[in-house]
């Protein structure tokens, strides 16, 4: 990881010679794969030999087509792959270095070569070549939908199914419970041993095969943590009788998890070897537990266990996965071995290439039925690490039969399950009232949205671009338990303030939105039949929700009004930026001065006495002990710097939310003049989203990522 920081830290553009591993995945225009650094052509003396990357190549049509264990040149940059800036946000990084991945590589292509491959490479390139067989005789055989179903039982690829099945999928149970589990292992070794057992007299060539096949389907999947736990869990089943044993469910989990902490980077943080793990931990309690109920207590109890990592790793829970559990186990078993009949043998995809197309086609009808049925997915806040401590500490506890106990260990079970749940009840109770005032910047990129929260109201502060919206606030939204907004402020109509508000809208519940004066009518073009109470801002007003007091600084009307929506475009112009401070009991005060330029930041500040200054809010004359905190205008431009700006705001904090960008925000001169006043800068790009809570009096930063104090 450190070879890897030194290298992205270079920030230029070199000749990477690279060895392709795994199977390209090829778009218009470009190609990804995983390859292996080969060349040490990397200049300034680092060795970059050996470290493996997530790789994109830009290439032209003549380029050809690449193959595992080719060597690819490149011009590109070295960086490292991106990581979560929000609470709730997809860790990319996490994901590719739970893989041994450490770095991404960007460049165009400059030409490809076939190469002897070395030793330690060639497993890992015949497979990937493997899968490519594999992947074309489907392609070959099957439409692409049900095509790219079986890829991903087979190859684990999932890139190519449509989003719209995708979502279908997830809410019927069939993608997690299958796919991200290792599930599907388990049954495919099952099913074989028994197939083996019925062909074979011979006892102990049938289960060595059984785990040799296993081995082999394993590896064509990817040795990812719920497959690699799925084959020894099988593995030790399938030969513990042959050592006169019996196999034990918990000694397998725990080998797996031994193997698992010792080839994984960062074990404990794969969403795959959670939910293996703790599926199959609650599947063994239920059936210990509930003896003579079938599968329906290892159902239940499989569900409670999985219940916080669903919550917290993808917001909600699907109930069709347990629900129709076994009825997906039983389909992608057969799926699975007629594909191999498939490959196997010739002619029989000619004869009953039918049959798989049907099963599969009828599984994508049998998930859009069942994600359209009421409360078969449920969408889930994402619990807190206490919370999630509480709830399984509560759910072992309950495991427990309380009678016949001695007498301190039922006090102790007692005790355990009352403190449990005091703090499950306080910490939901903090998650939909909130006691002290806060607002969160979120990481946008080059865009603003802010989410302000005090006792029941909620309200937020523009939303980013249409993809910032989408992937970003509308996930972190859920994430917190929020389906209602009751306040939408729009500064203004350009895409990195107002992208998102078809988005939004389609996904919450908006109460009202705040807009400039003489632009209410974007709003009711954009939200067609989902219209919310629309208030156009009027000068000097104030606005009161629940202890929140919104006092509108500058409103005017733009000068060009013009809305082109069918290009996705709002034409407005910063000078008609809503400049306004939201203000609550106990020292909470923000302003939020969107992308106001100079002459209005001027105007503003003589207009109203400076607003903060040394403890005097404005011309109220009202001396209060409070820290301010500032968005700061335009992503920190130049263009909005005014002298006495950030003298006024001397041991406050200033907030700007930025991303990468070709206009040089935030600029040298806004940083300097911030640091010589004594004001904290807090930027989204280097620190992530930004939570600013009011405590008894005191402002408390809490940045996501912590990289330092602001300055």
């Amino acid at each position: 990881m450190t070879k890897a920081a030194q290298l992205a830290a270079a920030g230029k553009t070199h000749l990477v010679a690279l060895r392709v591993l795994t199977e390209p995945r090829t778009f218009p225009g470009r190609t990804l794969f995983t390859g292996v650094i080969v060349d040490d052509v990397v200049p300034g003396g680092l060795k970059a030999q050996g470290l493996r990357a997530a790789v994109t190549a830009y290439y032209t049509e003549d380029a050809g087509p690449l193959l595992p264990g080719d060597v690819v040149i490149l011009k590109a940059s070295l960086g490292l792959p991106r990581r979560a800036m929000n609470f709730g946000e997809f860790d990319y990084r996490s994901y590719l270095r739970s893989q041994e991945i450490f770095l991404e590589i960007k460049g165009t292509f400059v030409e490809s070569r076939r190469c002897p491959l070395e030793t330690k490479d060639f497993f890992t390139v015949l497979l990937g070549r493997t899968r490519r067989v594999i992947k074309s005789r489907i392609e070959e055989t099957l439409p692409s939908q049900e095509g790219a179903l079986l890829k991903s039982l087979f190859l684990g690829e999932r890139d190519e199914i449509p989003d719209v099945v995708e979502t279908s999928l997830k809410a019927s149970g069939f993608y997690r419970f299958i796919l991200v589990t290792g599930f599907h292992v388990d049954v495919f070794s099952s099913v074989l041993m028994k197939a083996a057992r019925k062909l074979t007299r011979r006892y102990l060539f049938s289960r060595i095969a059984t785990v040799a096949m296993t081995f082999l389907y394993a590896s064509v999947l990817g040795w990812n943590a719920g497959v690699t736990r799925a084959f020894i869990s099988a593995s030790m089943r399938i030969l513990a009788p042959c050592v006169r044993r019996k196999y034990d469910p918990l000694a397998g989990l725990s080998v797996a998890a031994l193997v698992l902490a010792w080839e994984m980077p960062y074990p404990l943080y794969d969403a795959g070897l959670q939910l293996t793990f703790l599926g199959s931990l609650g599947s063994w309690l239920g059936k210990c537990l509930g003896k003579g109920t079938g599968g329906f207590s290892s159902a239940i109890w499989m569900l409670l266990f999985l219940w916080p990592v669903l919550a917290v790793r993808f917001g909600n829970v699907s109930l069709g996965a347990f629900l129709a559990g076994g009825a997906w186990a039983c389909l992608s078993a057969v799926l699975i071995f007629l594909g191999i009949a498939s490959f196997v043998l010739p002619g029989f995809s000619v004869i009953f290439g039918w049959l798989p197309f049907l099963l599969l086609r009828g599984a994508l009808f049998a998930s859009s039925f069942l994600s359209r049925v009421p409360l078969v997915s449920l969408g889930l806040p994402a619990p807190f690490a206490v919370e999630i401590a509480a709830y399984y500490v509560l759910l072992l506890a309950l495991s427990f039969p309380g009678p016949g106990l001695p007498r301190y260990r039922s006090i102790a079970r007692v005790a355990f399950i009352l403190m449990a749940s005091l703090t499950l009840f306080v910490s939901t109770f903090l998650r939909f009232y909130s006691p002290w005032p806060e607002v969160t910047f979120f990481s946008v990129g080059q865009g603003d949205c802010a989410l302000i929260r005090y006792r029941r109201a909620v309200v937020l502060v523009d939303t980013g671009t249409a993809y910032a919206t989408e992937n970003t606030v509308l996930p972190a939204l859920s994430r917190r338990g929020i389906r209602r907004i009751d306040l939408l402020v729009i500064s203004h109509f350009h895409q990195d303030h107002a992208g998102g508000v078809d988005a939004l809208l389609s996904g919450l519940f908006v109460e009202a939105v705040l807009v400039p004066p003489g632009t209410g009518k974007n709003v009711q073009q954009i939200a067609g039949s989902r219209l919310p109470r629309i208030l156009e801002a009027v000068p000097t007003t104030g606005y009161t929700l629940d202890g929140l007091e919104i006092s509108m600084l500058y409103p005017s009307a733009p000068k060009n009004q013009t809305v082109t929506l069918a290009a996705g475009k709002y034409e407005g112009e910063n000078e008609a930026s809503l400049v306004f401070s939201v203000e609550a009991p106990g020292g909470f005060y923000v302003e939020f001065w969107g992308d106001a330029p100079s002459e209005v930041i001027s105007s503003v500040l003589s207009t109203n006495g400076l607003l903060y200054r040394k403890g005097v809010l404005g011309e109220k004359g009202r001396k209060m002990d409070i820290v301010p905190v500032v968005k700061v205008p335009h992503h920190g431009s130049a263009g909005s710097l005014v002298e006495g700006f950030y003298e006024r705001l001397r041991g406050g904090h200033g907030v700007i939310s930025v991303g990468p960008n070709p206009y040089g925000h935030p600029s040298e001169s806004v940083m300097y003049a911030a640091k010589e006043n004594g004001v904290s800068i807090w930027r989204t790009d280097l620190h992530g989203q930004i939570t600013v809570r009011m405590v008894y009096g005191k402002a408390r930063m809490l940045p996501f990522l912590r990289t330092g104090a602001g300055g």
